[in-house]
């Protein structure tokens, strides 16, 4: 009976992903999502994409005929690879869980970003298929597939590499040395085909995609960076029941080397999938920490090794349970209902689904949208690869074949030809600073396009322009004015003042325990939003006593009818050269996003929440516009 229960509980599952899969309107990955769909969907018309690197050429060979269908097709190909990682999980499990053999399978699909990935065209439930398989067949003692299969893996995605040592360990393990040649083949196929076809015999390590030294535009990020999301990532049932299970796997290891006992195939498959994915979260987070080979801190990478959590969670289930649940039906039904209602509450609670498009996305989206309103023949560049899925028919290059606009062809552009600017993409991956463009001499802004929601992208605060080439010279003014000042000169009964302690023996405002926030106001209108390039806020604070780990913030929060639409928050913790009894200037760059009401409140305080004895002088906002003339 719970077999077949959990049977036809995994069958609804994958009901209800095919109906996200079609549902969905925007893609986890973002830019990344529109290339993978963009080269294996321009694959068959062009071959050598079969090889490339970055998308990777067995998820190429294997989508291709799913992304002839845009976008849904891939979604479709997402999620019948997960179904069938299901299935895989299955029977992996099916001669040692007993009747809990459904449960990986389950556990997987309600893995929250394992499951937002689903309905998206990424590589990772693709490379969580192929770590699956691996797995079945080392528990089937079927060694010689699982090296292949090993070998094929970085060819699936670059992690892939990780899985040969624990295969190969595996090999020396069961003492089936002579197949340890089976784990290259992969490896020599691929060389052999893009030798012939490129001409190349080195091209798998002439073409590889990542940088080995990303930090100039990704950064770099604590060492413990990825384990603080494991409530979105895993979900925390399933992550308990995975060190639960590793638990008993590790306890298993040392009795089985303490009494020179040899593992079981299923144990040896469970123990590789575990060290792997060990091995797998260890990397990145360091490659992270160092800013190493094209690490931008992206915690969906993780939903890679989902099936080895999903199954050694399960295992845990099985051993945690074994005295009486095998036994005792009710109970059983009762463990098992509250597991299974835990995760599905769990993905409710951390994943969006179906997966929005970004605000990013819907910016982007209006710029193209204004562009082909303008139906313009010229043509138009760009940096974010997801303008080009909302381009429809403008002249644009694709952006798996165009390279960076860098600013010294600015020269070289025809007059009329249009360049979307974008705060994510044109200044990192499109080395194209802002500046470049508001400077040129022949560059006109036409449009901007902000969020309706703030937010920042690289420390900036998002925002597209759109610039057009002219064949006369424009005269560019950047003006910079105070809107507000405050000095606490004047007496409010707002603020706290006190007299004689201010910058310049002047009078400033008192934070403390009883005065929490030190405020000032601005309302705009939207035809002033729409003209300003950048606010900055500047306040100057000042404690005569080290902050210790205690902290305050300089926070701007916009919004209308209670609506907030803005908030940006600055830690005092940010300021490097803080010291106890001098003035320390705190400022916050950010720009107002485009509102649909007529006018729009900007309140910018000083927030205490420690309640430290804080004074506050020289409280200014003040606003960058640019003007621009045809001469």
């Amino acid at each position: 009976m719970t077999d077949k229960f959990l049977r036809w509980f995994f069958f609804l599952q994958c009901q209800l992903l095919l109906l996200l899969a079609y549902s969905t309107d925007g893609f986890e990955g973002g830019a990344d999502a529109i290339c993978h769909w963009m080269i294996s969907r321009d694959a068959p018309s062009n071959p050598m994409l079969f090889l490339d690197q970055w998308n990777k050429p067995i998820f190429t060979i294997l989508s291709a005929p799913f992304a002839q269908f845009g976008l849904l097709g891939m979604r479709v190909f997402s999620a019948l690879t997960g179904i069938l990682t299901g299935v895989v999980l299955y029977r992996t499990a099916k001669e040692h869980l007993g009747v809990l053999a459904w449960l990986p399978a389950i556990f997987l699909l309600f893995t929250p970003k394992y499951l937002t990935l689903l309905t998206s065209s990424m590589t990772e439930p693709l490379f969580g298929l192929f770590l699956s398989l691996f797995i079945l067949f080392v528990a089937k003692n079927r060694m010689g597939w699982a090296a292949i299969i090993a070998g094929i893996a970085p060819f699936v995605r670059q992690e892939g590499l990780a899985l040969l040592p624990i295969a190969g360990a595996a090999l020396i393990y069961v003492r089936q040395f002579q197949k340890l040649p089976l784990l290259f083949v992969g490896t020599a196929v691929f060389t052999l085909v893009g030798w012939v076809v490129s001409g190349d015999a080195m091209w798998i390590l002439t073409s590889f995609p990542y940088s080995s030294n990303s930090s100039d535009i990704y950064g770099s990020g604590e060492l413990f960076h990825f384990l603080g999301y494991y409530k979105i990532l895993f979900g925390i049932p399933i992550t308990i029941l995975f060190l639960v299970g590793s638990g008993f796997l590790f306890q298993k290891t040392i009795s089985k080397f303490k009494n020179n006992v040899h593992f079981e195939p299923f144990e040896l498959a469970l123990l590789s999938g575990l060290f792997f994915s060990i091995l797998f979260f260890s990397a990145h987070s360091y490659v992270w920490w160092k800013g190493l080979s094209g690490s931008a801190g992206l915690i969906r990478v993780m939903a890679s090794f989902a099936p080895a959590m999903a199954l050694v969670a399960a295992y845990g289930v099985v051993r945690l349970f074994k005295p009486f649940l095998l036994r005792k039906a009710i109970l059983r039904s009762m463990v098992l209902a509250g597991l299974i209602l835990a995760s599905a509450f769990q993905v409710a609670w951390v994943a969006d689904l179906p997966t929005p498009l970004g605000e990013s996305q819907i910016t982007i989206r209006r710029a193209a949208n204004w562009l082909i309103e303008q139906q313009p023949t010229e043509k138009v560049h760009y940096s974010d690869p997801v303008f080009s899925h909302f381009a429809g028919n403008l002249n644009f290059d694709s952006p798996i074949n165009k390279g960076p606009l860098l600013p010294h062809q600015m020269n070289e552009l025809g007059t009329g030809e249009y360049i979307v600017w974008d705060t994510h993409f044109s200044p990192n991956e499109g080395r194209l600073p802002l500046d470049s463009l508001i400077y040129h001499p022949y560059l006109k802004k036409v449009k901007s396009f902000k969020p309706i929601h703030s937010f920042t992208a690289f420390g900036q605060p998002y925002i597209v322009h759109v610039f057009r080439k002219t064949n006369v010279p424009v005269k560019k003014e950047m003006k910079q004015s105070v809107l507000l000042i405050q000095d606490f000169e004047t007496v409010s009964a707002e603020f706290e003042v006190a007299q004689a302690l201010g910058r310049d023996g002047s009078k400033c405002a008192v934070s403390n325990k009883e005065q929490e926030y030190v405020t000032i106001r601005k309302t705009f209108d939207n035809d002033e939003t729409a003209s300003m390039m950048s606010l900055e806020v500047t306040v100057w604070v000042r404690s005569n006593k080290p902050l210790g780990s205690e902290e305050f913030f300089l926070v701007t929060d916009a919004g209308f009818e209670d609506k907030q639409v803005h908030y940006l928050s600055t830690s005092s913790k940010q300021i490097a050269d803080f010291e106890e009894g001098k003035w320390i200037r705190l400022s916050q760059v950010f720009q107002l996003p485009q509102h649909a009401a007529d006018s729009l409140e900007l309140k910018c305080y000083v927030w205490n929440p420690a309640g430290l004895e804080l004074l506050v002088d020289d409280f200014e906002l003040r606003a960058t516009k640019l003007t621009e003339i045809a001469e």
